[in-house]
């Protein structure tokens, strides 16, 4: 049974207490969420993991003391965003209740079960995983900016990664939504990762949350914090990554370096331009390897289909020509030519299809071959793959000829 302890002065707390014994500390808040622990803290607040007690649930609270018209403002701003979007854009979370009490205001969220990405910058990252990171978060920024919210306070610790794999952004604290126009210090975001309009107080947009992306993957990609801003105003030169870390692909460089960008008209104007800018020098995966004993097709495009035509039945009558010298020694002469022995049954030809987990793992009996036995296997397509006959050959641009001659 676990033992639940005051968060205040660590006694043990009676399972069924509102408050602890041992300080008098509310542990149970509004009669429905009980604190488990501790989450973080910084400037916006506490961030508790609880228990709701009601539905039997996890819950993230926030807790915020001071009642600033700023700070309240900005909490209205937060919870509508979350209230109205997190069906909208599954990769933030939702919220389930908003209260005040004793000059705190709370706000009760969707828990997110995983590790913060500060948790995770211990672990090496590779390349790939950069790379994915920063597809998949640029493609949340996308929406995210499409519905005017800036976000404003990207970092390795508002963004966790799931037991899944699954990426959240959370605490928007400081988040700007629409003409939102709030200035309160607490809005100039982590400066480690803060962009140099945010730091300067010139206002942020959709350009100012890319610098801090870029800099959350920086820092993974090299296992080192990149030059903050304000240093590299002051003339701190920011070093390549791959002057840190050998083999990083060219094309993740120049994004990261292209949206690290001191000045903002010089990055990307929005997050699908950085995942172009990303996707558009990965190599192209390598053409596919014919395999032994699949269907060779061969291509004809002509404007002449006349041309076609005729080329194509000369090569058929050609084919069929070989293929009666081959059955009469075949039939003169029993076991001429291939030898069965050479081509043994194969139980999956084609690497692209294997046989399901779930299927029987007992192999069908092979059926005999009848011996000194030929077939050939003629099919005439149209570019899409659909069977046609000589005649619709006239009517399309292109046809594909598929021969395959297997021995049965």
């Amino acid at each position: 049974m676990t033992v639940s302890r005051c968060l205040s002065c660590n006694a043990i707390l009676n399972p069924n207490s509102r408050f602890c014994t041992g300080c008098g500390r509310q542990v149970v808040l509004r009669d429905r969420y009980r604190l488990v622990r501790e989450l973080g803290r910084g400037g916006g607040g506490i961030v508790y993991e609880a228990f709701d007690l009601n539905v039997g649930r996890p819950c993230a609270i926030k807790e915020v003391s001071s009642a600033t018209p700023a700070e309240q403002k900005q909490l209205e701003i937060e919870a509508g965003i979350l209230a109205h979007y997190s069906t909208e854009l599954p990769f933030i979370p939702s919220i389930f209740d908003r209260w005040s009490d004793n000059a705190r205001t709370y706000l009760a969220m969707e828990y997110i079960q995983g590790q913060t990405l500060e948790q995770l910058l211990g672990q090496p990252w590779s390349v790939s995983q950069v790379e994915d990171f920063l597809r998949i978060m640029l493609a949340c920024l996308s929406q995210l900016h499409a519905v005017s919210i800036v976000h404003r306070d990207i970092k390795p610790g508002n963004i966790i990664c799931t037991p899944r794999g699954r990426y959240v952004l959370v605490d928007f604290g400081i988040a700007k939504h629409g003409a939102s126009t709030m200035t309160m210090a607490a809005s100039m975001g982590s400066l480690a990762y803060a962009s140099p309009e945010q730091i300067q107080g010139k206002g942020t947009d959709a350009r100012s949350d890319l610098y801090s992306l870029a800099a959350t993957a920086y820092h993974l990609l090299t296992g080192q914090l990149g030059t903050p801003a304000y240093a590299r105003q002051a003339g701190v030169a920011l070093t390549p990554p791959s002057q840190i870390r050998i083999g990083v692909p060219a094309a993740l460089e120049k994004t990261l370096l292209a949206l690290l960008e001191l000045d903002r008209d010089k990055r990307p104007s929005d997050a699908h331009e950085a995942l172009q800018l990303l996707t558009a020098a990965l190599p192209a995966p390598p053409p596919a390897t014919p395999m032994p004993g699949s269907k060779t097709t061969i291509r004809f495009r002509a404007q002449n289909r006349t041309a076609v035509l005729v080329a194509m039945i000369g090569g058929i009558c050609t084919i069929m020509a070989a293929v009666v010298a081959v059955l009469g020694n075949v039939i003169d002469n029993p076991g001429y030519g291939i030898q069965q022995s050479q081509f043994p049954p194969v139980s999956n030809p084609s690497p692209f299809f294997s046989p399901s987990p779930f299927e029987s793992s007992e192999e069908p009996t092979p059926e005999e071959p009848a011996p000194n036995e030929l077939a050939l296997d003629f099919t005439l397509e149209d570019s899409s793959g659909s069977t046609v006959d000589l005649a619709s050959v006239l009517e399309n641009n292109s046809v594909v000829l598929v021969m395959y001659v297997g021995h049965t």
